[in-house]
């Protein structure tokens, strides 16, 4: 009970939190959306949101190298901090751009992807990701 209270943290802990907010938040990322949007492609490629006016197709593809590519790559654990600034990038365009005259609670789940591409990207991959096996 006393480890309970305790405002220290192990490394194992740290590592552990790391691996299943890459694991949970990336995995979720590329199956709820990025194979959705894959999927759909055809359907969505003329009516996707253009926030930055470069045309609807090219603002699908660069939503699902986001949700797809990025989020596999911060499963694996691999140049991590570069896929999760893109998914910063990514969520913060969602947030304050396509749905900045909606409801709060309707950014909700891009608010929190946010703030899991933020962890990851301040805090790196941790022990168990390809990246560290590389740079040792």
């Amino acid at each position: 009970m006393k480890k309970f209270f305790s405002t220290r943290y192990s490394e194992f802990a740290f590592n552990l939190s790391i691996f299943l907010i890459r694991l949970g938040f990336g995995g979720f990322l590329f199956l709820n959306h990025g194979l959705l949007k894959l999927n759909r492609f055809s359907e969505l490629k003329n009516s996707f949101s253009d926030p930055f006016h470069v045309g609807h197709t090219t603002s699908l593809v660069l939503a699902l190298f986001a949700e797809v590519f990025c989020s596999l790559l911060l499963v694996l654990g691999l140049l991590t901090r570069l896929a999760s600034f893109v998914l910063v990038i990514l969520f913060l365009t969602i947030i304050f751009i396509i749905q900045k005259h909606k409801p709060l609670e309707n950014s909700e789940l891009a608010i929190l992807y946010l703030v899991a591409s933020i962890i990851t990207l301040f805090c790196g991959p941790g022990k168990w990701s390809l990246d560290r096996l590389i740079g040792k």
